[in-house]
């Protein structure tokens, strides 16, 4: 149970920004599922579109969370070293779309290799 709880805070730390990376993940890493199954050429540009719609919802959610850091450490009542603190934390947290997006995109594109040799095989 606890590491469950982890996971949901892991999940919560990336924003909101989190759940176009987690949709767009998941229909492409199903898209690269079905083009390794199947070795379709055709499905070629898709996966393209998919995989760069995916970094750009990634780039946003990134930089929206750092914007969110940047203005909290704005506050006059914090001192230096709690900005300090809080801009390492924020920072860490706002990375998170990328770890989640990254490995969408790895998984993906390891699919697509699957694939691909798929399609090389039935010309060869």
């Amino acid at each position: 149970m606890v590491q469950k709880e982890r996971d949901m805070e892991w999940f919560r730390q990336g924003g909101w920004g989190m759940f176009p990376v987690l949709i767009v993940g998941l229909v492409s890493l199903g898209s690269a599922a079905f083009f390794a199954a199947r070795g379709d050429a055709g499905l070629r540009p898709s996966l393209r579109a998919l995989s760069r719609a995916l970094v750009g919802f990634m780039v946003t959610a990134v930089a929206s969370n750092l914007i969110a850091v940047c203005f909290f450490l704005q506050r006059p009542e914090l001192d230096d070293g709690t900005r300090v603190r809080l801009l390492l934390q924020g920072t860490g947290e706002s990375l998170t779309p990328l770890t989640l997006g990254g490995a969408f995109l790895a998984l993906l594109w390891l699919l697509v290799a699957v694939g691909e040799r798929r399609i090389a095989q039935r010309l060869a």
